[in-house]
């Protein structure tokens, strides 16, 4: 068994002459813990993705809730409170930091811009029930309108580098 699995397995690593080594356990169950939080906020993004994928392949009714939001937890029946610009940043950017991460902050605001933008989101909104179109069409405008700012936010701070 690797040291790995032996101390995700709850055990504690010995050194050469037989002592519990607690710093090298330690390292590992921190590294087991990064590992852990990295697999979460990967799972998060690609779950969001895969749920736009599926909505522009399917034809049905949406409601509010079938809207993939870009927040950590889905908001509540038609609440439009819940999409403030840290709520969004910390969705859109939280897989940024896993250490095999490619992306770009301005690359995943842009993209996100062009999801969300109110003139492309017309196909989305065409097949809202009636009785959720407005906060839907209220959603997708506030959360457009955090993702100007992020990319405005984005620019300045590039532009004072």
């Amino acid at each position: 068994m690797s040291e790995i699995e032996w101390v995700r397995g709850g055990g504690v690593l010995r050194d050469a002459q037989g002592r519990r080594d607690e710093a090298r356990t330690e390292r590992i169950r921190a590294e087991l813990k990064l590992q852990e939080e990295e697999k979460t906020k990967i799972g998060r993004w690609r779950d969001y993705d895969e749920r736009w994928k599926a909505l522009a392949a399917s034809d049905e009714a949406l409601s509010f809730a079938d809207i993939p939001w870009p927040l950590r937890t889905a908001p509540s029946s038609r609440d439009t409170d819940a999409f403030t610009l840290p709520a969004i940043s910390e969705f859109l950017f939280e897989s940024l930091s896993v250490r095999s991460n490619a992306v770009t902050k301005k690359s995943r605001i842009r993209g996100s811009i062009l999801r969300w933008h109110p003139d492309k989101s017309s196909l989305v909104v065409g097949r809202v029930v009636a009785e959720d179109v407005d906060a839907v069409r209220e959603g997708i405008h506030a959360v457009f309108h955090c993702l100007k700012r992020l990319q405005d936010d984005e620019r300045d701070n590039n532009n004072s580098v």
